[in-house]
């Protein structure tokens, strides 16, 4: 179980995610597609249900076509 900081964590990186994916005009089914992560598993991933792994992260960064610099900043700012 994560304490509750850690799981404040995961809903901001989550909120933040979610917001560059939207600036960027991606479905989470483009998002999906372009990175070949589950549906499933970016939308638990924007609701702070999910802790990423490394190579997930990758993964969405690649689909993304940029850096998680700015999903990162924009987390830290909240």
């Amino acid at each position: 179980m994560r304490d509750a900081t850690a799981q404040q964590e995961l809903v901001t990186f989550g909120a933040a995610f979610r917001a560059v994916r939207e600036q960027q005009g991606m479905s989470r089914a483009d998002l999906s597609g372009a990175s070949g992560v589950h549906r499933s598993t970016i939308a638990r991933i924007e609701r702070g249900q999910a802790d990423p792994r490394f190579d997930t992260l990758m993964a969405l960064r690649r689909g993304l076509g940029g850096s998680l610099a700015e999903v990162f900043a924009l987390s830290e700012d909240e």
